[in-house]
């Protein structure tokens, strides 16, 4: 072969070389292209489908090469027509990415968005409309903002309040009904844990801490009583529950709990305390005898005025009947009652 044939073969080796070296980009693309999960199409103007990724033939129970050249919405929306809101169409429109949530006749739920191709000049040559199937992801969130709704009216309607210690940056969080129970407004906590201590009634700050401490440390749980005073100075009983979370080392994470107001519960015990306590003294101070029985006549309780007038100790009567001590001739009458 001669010197002066060599320069003409070059240019085509090279181009032979060129091609091979395209060949195998386009290969790698397709490859990468298809291993992803969500849908991905590339269409022109027209809506015509120029390449579709597997993710998207699957989705519709075609091939590939059985989806080029049709319109897109043949596939996914009406035949006739583009689909509503088609975030491809606007794509084209406004030459800016577009995206909106589709929801097929079968109720699927699909996170579309229309990605604008542009040529050297500038020109948009066609959209690159990427599609992903959260109909799952829909459904969760949906049942979580079902079941966040009812604990909010179950915590509401018991004015429970919900708290949220985050030990390791000492961040506390509240919900609205904490800031009820409390009597402050989210302006003035700055949710720190030393502000809600601040909160605790002197005498139970103390031990609060310590069953914080205790709780953190995972020798029990946190459930107790404590008192806050308010800006105003009212004094209110609060029942606190937690429960500890761990990081994945197993240290203390947060402690998630709740509050709610008992005041009205400790009055009505207080109440109920010093009525007894009145009664108490009643029966001990009077001169008459108090008993109670039960429907078999077996005395439950008896005063100190038994002693002092019939000279048995009163803690040995009870639990006797009452006809051993009643005189025989008088039990007769005693059983009409």
């Amino acid at each position: 072969m001669s010197d002066q044939q060599r320069p003409s073969e070059q240019p085509g080796a090279a181009q032979w070389a060129e091609k091979a070296l395209l060949r195998k980009s386009e290969g790698q693309k397709d490859a990468i292209l298809n291993s992803i999960t969500a849908s991905i199409a590339f269409v022109d103007v027209d809506l015509r489908l120029l390449w579709v990724n597997v993710a998207a033939a699957k989705s519709v129970n075609k091939s590939p090469a059985e989806m080029i050249g049709q319109t897109c919405h043949a596939f996914w929306a009406d035949p006739a027509k583009p689909c509503e809101n088609c975030p491809t169409v606007r794509a084209f429109q406004t030459k800016q990415t577009e995206h909106t949530f589709m929801y097929t006749p079968d109720g699927r739920v699909r996170d579309e968005k229309g990605e604008p191709v542009f040529d050297e000049r500038g020109d948009v040559i066609g959209v690159v409309e990427t599609a992903q199937d959260i109909t799952e992801r829909v459904r969760a969130e949906e049942a979580l903002r079902q079941v966040s709704e009812w604990l909010l009216l179950a915590t509401h309607s018991g004015g429970v309040g919900i708290w949220d210690l985050d030990v390791v940056n000492n961040k506390l969080t509240w919900d609205d009904q904490m800031f009820r129970l409390y009597g402050i407004t989210p302006d003035h906590f700055d949710g720190a844990y030393e502000t809600w201590k601040a909160r605790v009634h002197p005498e139970d700050q103390e031990r609060c801490d310590a069953e914080v401490q205790i709780a953190l440390r995972g020798e029990n749980e946190y459930d107790t009583e404590f008192r806050v005073v308010r800006p105003n100075g009212a004094i209110r009983h609060i029942r606190a529950r937690a429960s500890m979370h761990r990081d994945a080392a197993g240290q203390p994470a947060r402690l998630i709990g709740t509050n709610y107001d008992i005041t009205e519960r400790k009055q009505a015990e207080e109440t109920l305390r010093n009525s007894e306590e009145k009664y108490r003294k009643l029966i001990e101070n009077s001169h008459d005898i108090i008993y109670t029985l039960t429907a078999d006549g077996v005395f439950i309780f008896v005063s100190p005025a038994w002693t002092a007038l019939l000279g048995h100790p009163a803690n040995q009567v009870a639990g006797q009947p009452f006809q051993q001590f009643v005189h025989p001739d008088d039990l007769p009458g005693c059983m009409v009652f």
